[in-house]
């Protein structure tokens, strides 16, 4: 599965919106057969690196496009 855009209002980032919105996609991946998920954020985006890479997701190219395998 591939996710197109993702934001969370600046406002309301740090309440969790972002895990849960994250945790419901997966979900959906997993009720399609899909055994991972893929996205790309900015380099500059550093903030949004981190919080794909606590959720575990991995970068796998230089355009920082992360994929989670899903079990």
């Amino acid at each position: 599965m591939v996710i197109q855009s993702l934001v969370v209002d600046v406002t309301l980032r740090g309440l969790g919106i972002g895990r849960l919105l994250m945790e419901q996609i997966e979900q959906s991946a997993r009720a399609k057969n899909c055994d991972r998920v893929a996205l790309s954020s900015q380099t500059s985006r550093t903030d949004a690196r981190e919080f794909y890479k606590r959720l575990g997701y991995e970068v796998s190219s230089t355009s920082h496009v992360f994929l989670k395998r899903l079990v």
